[in-house]
């Protein structure tokens, strides 16, 4: 405001006559340098704006990018253990071997999977959903948001003749022995002579499951 007011007095004594050229051609510069510096300031004021709008907008749009939502491709580290703290899988190399379940035949890495798609146990599913990458959490899973409870119409008893290709390959058909399968392992519950007994239920049926995830990649 000083320097507005002070280009005004100038402009008022000029057209007065009261100034000597001299001074005058001094007062026409220097009002020439205050109006370059006032659009200067104006003008850096403005790009300050701008790009604090534009890194703003950066940001929140990051922001928005690492929340998983349904139909995002997600990347899932995970250590899978009971209530009383007893781990039965996990994503991780380190953790199996510490915890004496490592399968040297596995490829350990993140759990890849669509959210929303169906293809985990729903509370697992439903715990990513919102998430944050880098975010870690634990959860808690009950029977009925996990394998189910299990059910007695699954254990069947049939005979050792229709097994016969798993004694092929060299399993033997008694109590207690698992066979895989391309819907996982099939456990002997109980045997004699020409039969066996089958638990078809998962083998996590009934159990509580708990699980500590860390969300490590969105794919958009």
């Amino acid at each position: 405001m000083k320097k507005f007011a002070f280009i005004l007095l100038a402009l008022l004594l000029a057209s007065c006559g009261i100034q000597n050229p001299q001074n005058t051609q001094k007062q026409e510069q220097a009002q020439t340098e205050t109006a370059v510096e006032i659009q200067k300031v104006s003008q850096n004021t403005w790009n300050l704006q701008t790009s604090s709008k534009q890194m703003t907008n950066k940001s929140n749009s990051k922001q928005t990018q690492e929340i998983a939502k349904k139909g995002d491709i997600v990347l899932v580290d995970y250590v899978g253990f009971f209530p009383d703290g007893k781990v039965f899988d996990t994503s991780i190399e380190k953790v199996a071997k510490e915890n004496g379940i490592y399968n040297a035949a596995r490829d350990y890495k993140p759990l890849k999977f669509t959210v929303g798609a169906w293809q985990m146990i729903s509370c697992f599913d439903k715990a990513i959903e919102g998430m944050k990458v880098g975010e870690t959490k634990e959860i808690t899973c009950e029977p009925k948001d996990a394998y189910g409870e299990c059910d007695p119409k699954k254990i069947q008893k049939i005979e050792k003749s229709q097994l016969a290709q798993f004694e092929q390959a060299g399993y033997k058909l008694e109590k207690w022995t698992e066979l895989p399968t391309q819907y996982g392992m099939l456990k002997i519950v109980d045997a004699d002579k020409d039969t066996v007994t089958l638990d078809l239920n998962h083998p996590m049926c009934g159990k509580t499951l708990k699980f500590k995830v860390t969300l490590k990649w969105i794919e958009k």
